[in-house]
């Protein structure tokens, strides 16, 4: 079951990484059948068979027909696909792509302040050096990074 799983995943990845990446829409949306299969087929090994199922039905066998039925009622011509692929340029993708990148990186790597855990305004002196002993309340010189705080 472990193997079927992984396999399954793999298979999965590489079909939503095609379905972004196709031109032609038709091909797109049989990529997407096989991506949502193998879903179907993780749901499966995890135990879900109902879930599973109710994948295979609702989102391959409904939608996607109703997604294949539109494009084949839009019937859209080799005119609009040099302008699919003027969008679909590797340029296209950068603005896109540097979302996830910032948020990622902004997840990566916290900024000290959000580290570092401060005692509440209102505190004593005396709380406030009893916070300081218990080390939460780190020097600048003691700071693994130096990047900009302290100021």
């Amino acid at each position: 079951m472990t193997v079927a799983f992984y396999l399954a995943g793999a298979v999965a990845l590489i079909a939503t990484l095609l379905v972004v990446t196709r031109h032609d829409t038709i091909h797109a949306l049989l990529y997407l059948i096989v991506s949502l299969f193998a879903v179907a087929v993780v749901f499966y090994t995890l135990g879900a068979p109902f879930v599973a199922a109710l994948e295979v039905i609702v989102y391959a066998g409904a939608i996607i027909v109703l997604f294949l039925f539109t494009v084949m009622l839009l019937n859209i011509g080799h005119e609009a696909e040099g302008d699919e692929r003027r969008r679909l340029r590797p340029v296209s993708w950068l603005g896109p792509g540097l979302l996830p990148a910032c948020c990622w990186s902004d997840s990566a790597w916290p900024s000290p302040a959000a580290r570092r855990p401060r005692p509440a305004p209102g505190w004593s002196d005396r709380a406030r050096s009893a916070w300081r002993s218990t080390g939460h309340m780190r020097s600048a010189s003691s700071s693994p990074r130096r990047c900009c705080w302290p100021p």
